[in-house]
């Protein structure tokens, strides 16, 4: 199902029409919109009144909320307290009565799958970013532990949270038997390189190397009849690279990645989801006692977020 998000409308009309104009180009199922149709700007009845009709659902924000008297305006900055209460003023008796009836969160948040499932995730790294690899680990069991992996965000999603509990010393072979198999599933379906680079990780983390070694050599022939360079330029030698850290050759894991590193935004994903490949080089920086190397990686590491495991990294390393 296809589905537009919108939020934070906060009653500029303009900006909704032209984004309205683009979502209706898109084919999509439905429209939703998380809050905040009010707020700052002139046009707030106009706002509720164009989007109404088309919404499927939505829910409160908390100008919206605020707005129809339901939140303290001390709660906001001066800007906003203005626009609240030239807003409370401004409101007609239908745009009011539309908001006062919209709940200010789904819930229970059920039938949501992925969009549930990728948010479980962020909430995962966030705890393994404080340091709170336990809580991380049951995560990754209550939310990827109990579910068929049957759809490839998922497949991405586990395998990269089950990849950093094992970099930062949690791991569980259980977890890649589970993913190994599920990884299979793929083998004959490639997607996009994305999601092939968590396919070959699945396989070599759960020993499967015969299928791993497989997927690889398919990665290569492909590579050199696509037209997409960053298939045999960058992902070729990045599966190679985590592969030889799956095997515990640090030294070649970094001399197949770091080369590539630069150009690892190419493979696709977001940075949080492109994240693991960049913390995989560090880390077999370390392993390899490449130190020169490690140090300057982890000083740009702690320099754009200084996650628990980063910060104390130096402390874990032998006398």
């Amino acid at each position: 199902m296809r589905v537009g998000l919108l939020s934070d409308i906060h009653a500029n009309l303009e900006a909704l029409e032209a984004v309205l104009q683009h979502l209706d180009t898109q084919n999509l199922e439905a429209l939703v919109c998380l809050g905040d149709f009010v707020g700052y700007g002139p046009d707030p009845n106009e706002c509720v009144d164009l989007l109404r009709p088309r919404l499927r659902a939505a829910v409160l924000g908390n100008h919206d909320q605020a707005a129809i008297g339901g939140r303290p305006i001390d709660d906001f900055n001066l800007f906003a307290q203005e626009a609240i209460v030239w807003t409370q003023r401004a409101l007609t008796d239908g745009a009011r009565e539309y908001l006062e009836a919209l709940p200010p969160r789904i819930h229970p948040c059920d039938h949501l799958g992925y969009f549930k499932n990728h948010l479980l995730w962020h909430l995962a790294l966030l705890h393994l970013a404080e340091g709170d690899y336990a809580r991380g680990s049951r995560l990754f069991e209550s939310v990827f532990g109990r579910i068929p992996i049957a759809i490839a965000s998922d497949l991405q999603d586990s395998v990269a949270l089950a990849w950093r509990l094992d970099l930062f010393g949690h791991s569980d072979p259980r977890r890649w038997t589970r993913l190994g198999t599920a990884a299979c599933r793929w083998l004959d379906m490639p997607l996009l390189l994305f999601h092939d680079l968590h396919v070959g990780m699945a396989l070599a983390a759960s020993g499967d190397w015969a299928n791993a070694e497989l997927q690889l050599d398919r990665l290569r022939q492909r590579g050199r009849k696509s037209r997409n360079p960053t298939l045999g330029e960058v992902v070729v030698p990045l599966m190679e690279g985590l592969h030889a850290f799956a095997r515990g050759d640090y030294a070649l894991s970094v001399a197949r990645i770091e080369p590539v590193e630069a150009r690892i935004v190419e493979v696709g994903g977001s940075h949080a989801q492109r994240e693991v490949f960049h913390d995989t080089l560090l880390e077999a920086c370390f392993r390899a006692e490449d130190l020169e190397r490690a140090e300057r990686l982890l000083a740009e590491r702690v320099a754009r977020r200084p996650d628990h495991f980063w910060r104390t990294r130096r402390e874990r390393m032998p006398a």
